[in-house]
């Protein structure tokens, strides 16, 4: 099933005040809006870009701490796909957070790619 960016935002809001902090859902509104700008301005598609923003860390709804990329990746993707979603939006909750398609890429300072996690494979 297809996502649009309205339908990704409607799905953030109904999530608003129902975890722990709000400040997730924020970031992923701010991230969907910078990626519609950045397609328009490359001719790209923007409301593809901008759902595929607004949905990457909804995994981060799960309770969510910081303990690395796994856990809200995995959560997020698992979501998004028993919500009948295809693998198109799905996946963009693991492949945001490495860069050049390789998972020993990391796009941030704080973690470390776990060889040893279960999902590993998958995510590769």
């Amino acid at each position: 099933m297809k996502l649009t960016s309205n339908e990704a935002l409607n799905i953030l809001k109904k999530l608003k005040g129902k975890t722990n902090n709000d400040n997730w859902i924020k970031h992923c509104i701010c991230v969907g809006n910078t990626a519609g700008i950045i397609a328009v301005a490359l001719n790209l598609d923007e409301d593809y870009s901008k759902t595929l923003g607004y949905i990457h860390d909804i995994g981060k709804q799960f309770n969510y701490v910081s303990d690395g990329v796994y856990p809200h990746a995995i959560k997020g993707y698992n979501y998004l796909k028993n919500l009948g979603y295809d693998e198109e939006f799905a996946g963009i909750c693991i492949k945001h957070s490495f860069l050049n398609n390789d998972i020993n890429c990391l796009s941030n300072s704080t973690d470390e790619t776990d060889k040893n996690n279960v999902n590993y494979e998958f995510f590769k």
